[in-house]
């Protein structure tokens, strides 16, 4: 009898077609990801891989021009396609929170930063059939939420407008802005970006540990690697609108199967006895372009013949799952 869990989040086979000054493309082409609950998955990939899109898709944000095709989103066994305008808000804040890139485009400018959590507070409460906590209480967690964030004078920050604060200050306060309706998955793209190196290691270590503190699961997206390894469980590396790897962290860190995979680790020259960085050579394909065959092959120093033929199937080898036609 299998009496494994069932996962929190399920994506199985998403497709996002996306419509661009007149041409048309499949960014997000069969997307599969499973999270389990209390995990922290790191999704990985680089700029143009469909990271930012899927997460949209997620969360039913999706731009204009953007919509999904194809696949199935399950979240705590509900179909998110399947919802109306109104079921998805009430799940999008209070049970699914969003982290963008930019703070700035999502806090408002002509509102304080306590007006906007009055805001937030009060959706929460009007949304959540879970046990809504007193608008004061919410206050207070916002508070320690911004010192577990770093901020140290929260009273300050709490009457400021968002341009008087920091990019890091913005960052924190929409992080906690999120954190405080308690949603049960966190989906956090690029949480750090546009920050220097130190300070997008020191925010992400905050931002894991809260998340490990209140037993929620997180999807961290970015395309840098060297920064997620420390707070992520799960690693799943995305190329071309799909995960070609997913295991955990240790597993693939220690034995990568993916060509691109490896080229990802080689990138981000982790070790400390490593000579020189390498790179991956040649670029991303355009989702207006599509390639035949394995979408990786053109760049990849271990194709053969299969890889211009096909596209991969997912295999299970070595304790994770590879897209790849070695493993075939």
């Amino acid at each position: 009898m299998n009496t494994r869990p069932r996962p929190i989040l399920s994506v199985r086979d998403l497709r996002v077609d996306l419509h661009h000054r007149g041409r048309a493309g499949l960014p997000v082409a069969g997307f599969d990801l499973d999270v389990s609950r209390g995990e922290m998955v790191g999704l990985i990939g680089e700029t143009g891989a469909g990271k930012s899109l899927t997460a949209r898709a997620m969360t039913m944000l999706l731009p204009r021009g953007a919509r999904v095709v194809g696949g199935e989103i399950a979240f705590e066994g509900r179909n998110l396609l399947e919802l109306d305008a109104e079921e998805m808000r009430l799940i999008r804040g209070s049970r699914i929170g969003m982290i963008f890139q930019n703070p700035r485009e999502s806090l408002v400018p002509v509102h304080t930063i306590e007006r906007q959590l009055t805001l937030v507070l009060k959706r929460a409460a009007r949304n959540d059939t879970r046990d809504a906590r007193s608008y004061g209480d919410g206050v207070a967690e916002y508070r320690r939420l911004l010192g577990a964030l770093g901020l140290r004078d929260p009273e300050r920050v709490l009457k400021s407008y968002p341009h008087q604060l920091s990019g890091g200050m913005a960052q924190r306060v929409f992080i906690a802005l999120v954190l405080v309706s308690d949603p049960d998955l966190l989906i956090a793209d690029e949480p750090a970006t546009g920050l220097d190196a130190a300070t997008q290691a020191q925010l992400l270590l905050e931002f894991g540990e809260l998340i490990r503190e209140r037993e929620k699961t997180a999807i961290i997206i970015t395309h840098d690697l060297s920064s997620i390894i420390d707070v992520s469980d799960t690693l799943a590396v995305m190329y071309a609108g799909r995960v070609v790897e997913r295991g955990t962290v240790e597993r693939v860190l220690a034995s990568p199967q993916h060509p691109y995979t490896r080229g990802l680790l080689a990138s981000a020259n982790l070790s400390e006895d490593a000579a020189s960085t390498e790179y991956i050579p040649g670029t991303p394909p355009s989702p207006f372009a599509p390639i035949a065959g394995c979408p990786f092959h053109p760049r990849c120093p271990e194709a053969f013949e299969p890889c211009r033929e096909s596209d991969p199937e997912t295999t299970k080898i070595a304790g994770r799952y590879v897209r790849c036609h070695l493993y075939g």
